[in-house]
């Protein structure tokens, strides 16, 4: 099982130990869980264009999952597209970074939409913008962020099935198409999509295609921003 991670950010970050365009072969892209820009309730904002007036004239805080996390990468490609300063909090995990963000002590930030929903429908967080192409049926009302004015930022997290490199293509086509059945199966489906979760299930090249986009997308913005793992 490879993810945006270990596939598309952890190679531009530090060694792996493996090359993710040669000693695998995708197989089948099965989740891809879209990001949503949420902001603590009182901050004075409902908006990405007031978000980003309201950071042009004051600091602020982006928690995210870890350094190196979708969030923070999303944040530091925030920050490179829009010139607004934000300082980066890092925490051990999304529990902990939201439930700060809730209390009000950081002031935003991007998170899976399965992770975020319940404190947005209750009021305890805002959501501003979805970071996908298309909007998100749990969250109708939120716009993407193309149509809140700030094209270009798009992330999330995905999860897709992988072999070791040489396997031959009848065997690939093999697992493609059984892994489309298991999770075209209602029961599987009906469940995932509730949570805002994407079920892409294409081909091998449309597998191979985003993990390409994506390792250009961050390996840029990591380059751009500096970014690198702290050692302990």
């Amino acid at each position: 099982m490879g993810n945006h991670s270990t596939l598309a950010i952890l190679p531009h970050m530090t060694k792996v130990g493996y090359d993710p365009a040669k000693d695998f072969v995708p197989v089948a892209l099965m989740l891809a869980a879209p990001n949503v820009l949420v902001v603590k309730a009182e901050l004075p904002v409902n908006s990405v264009r007031e978000l980003i007036a309201y950071g042009k004239a004051r600091r602020l805080t982006n928690a995210s999952q870890g350094i190196g996390a979708s969030g923070h990468l999303i944040g530091e490609q925030f920050r490179q597209l829009t010139g607004v300063d934000i300082t980066h909090v890092h925490y051990r995990g999304a529990a902990l970074a939201v439930q700060d963000v809730v209390a009000g002590h950081v002031d935003l930030m991007f998170d899976v939409v399965s992770l975020t929903r319940e404190q947005v429908l209750s009021g305890q967080l805002r959501a501003l913008a979805m970071l996908s192409p298309q909007r998100n049926p749990v969250l109708p009302d939120v716009p993407t962020a193309a149509e809140a004015g700030l094209a270009g930022l798009e992330g999330g997290a995905w999860f897709g099935l992988m072999a070791p490199a040489g396997t031959p293509r009848p065997i690939v086509d093999w697992l493609n198409a059984q892994t489309r059945k298991a999770y075209e199966a209602s029961e599987v489906s009906e469940r995932l999509t509730k949570q805002g979760l994407r079920l892409p299930l294409g081909t091998p090249e449309d597998f191979a295609a985003l993990i390409a986009a994506d390792s250009k997308r961050w390996g840029d913005v990591i380059r751009q921003g500096g970014i690198k793992l702290e050692s302990n």
